[in-house]
């Protein structure tokens, strides 16, 4: 049977454009993006300040404390909403994380515009306690410093409470979580928090061996869903449909794999796993040497030149890209 992934017109691109970062990062929380976008506008004139108004205080440009605060409290908006992906929907249209938002927005936005305000009228914002007014606006600021800086382990406390703490900082650090070695309700847990592609490095199609480290249909559907990508594992325990470790393994036995993987996820989502280092390979791999046999089996079986590399190299450095950046 012809497989219509088969065909080899590259009408289709390699893999699909990624997103731009700032368009990644407003969709995770649009109130805190677009604050911190005007802190970081505000820096502009600043800065022309820092360059043409000669005052100081305390020995320093009377503008260099407006620029330190707009650029801390923009970083700080923006970590918080890098966090957001980690919180179930739920949680995120939930009125305590509204008022977690809006507590970095106020208070942030109170400490930016008085420090400002002071510094355009020469006058120092912290410490300035000469009078009632003044007094309580640096009582005000020491208060505010202290609820922003609380929003951190305050969100912290929410991924913690609703999400998978053990998920957030790989997240946060752009790894890739490998399911491969996860069970099903395993899977399932990552599945329910992660913003990302799902990816297994190594494993195979359960609907034809019906091994527990396979995926079921199911399993697959979701990452399609999300982008992901499976590698086909080589064991032989794991792509025989009697599930025995038998070396002697026909190349054909593979591709019914990667048939059955390739409806599922459609081109873009299926790559080579191997495990060479982990279980019994077939005889006629053997080792990365020989990998050119399985990529002629796959020629052989009416994969298109375009497929072929997808699944030997484009496919991987497609999700990589979208997982790590």
């Amino acid at each position: 049977m012809n497989h219509p992934l088969r065909m080899t017109a590259p009408t289709l691109p390699l893999s699909p454009p990624a997103e731009p970062a700032w368009r990644r990062l407003w969709q995770r929380e649009p109130r805190l993006v677009a604050f911190a976008a005007v802190m970081l506008a505000l820096m502009i004139p600043a800065a022309f300040g820092l360059w043409l108004d000669e005052r100081t205080l305390r020995d320093v440009n009377v503008w260099v404390k407006p620029m330190k605060f707009m650029l801390s409290v923009a970083v700080t908006a923006l970590t918080t909403a890098w966090f957001v992906p980690l919180l179930p929907e739920a949680v995120r249209r939930g009125r305590a994380f509204g008022l977690l938002v809006w507590t970095v927005i106020v208070t942030g936005g109170f400490e930016v515009a008085y420090i400002t305000v002071q510094a355009a009228l020469g006058q120092a914002s912290h410490y300035n306690v000469g009078d009632p007014f003044h007094a309580l606006m640096y009582t005000l600021m020491g208060i505010g410093a202290v609820v922003l800086t609380a929003t951190q382990p305050w969100l912290a406390w929410m991924i913690w409470r609703h999400g998978q703490p053990g998920v957030a900082p790989a997240y946060r650090l752009g790894v890739l979580l490998d399911l491969a070695h996860l069970n099903e309700a395993g899977f399932w847990d990552v599945a329910k928090i992660s913003t990302k592609p799902l990816v297994s490095t190594h494993s195979a199609a359960h609907a034809l061996t019906p091994a527990t480290r396979n995926l079921t249909d199911k399993q697959l559907d979701a990452m399609a869903e999300r982008g992901g990508l499976v590698g086909l594992n080589f064991g032989c325990a794991f792509v025989r449909p009697d599930g025995v470790k038998n070396p002697d393994t026909a190349p054909s036995v593979l591709i019914r794999h990667l048939d059955h993987l390739l409806d599922r996820l459609g081109e873009g989502g299926v790559a080579l796993g191997s495990d060479f280092d982990g279980t019994m390979i077939p005889a006629f791999l053997r080792d990365a040497a020989g990998l050119p046999r399985l990529v002629q089996a796959m020629r052989d079986a009416g994969y298109g030149e375009t497929l072929i590399r997808r699944i030997c190299w484009d496919n991987w450095m497609g999700v990589l890209g979208r997982i790590i950046g």
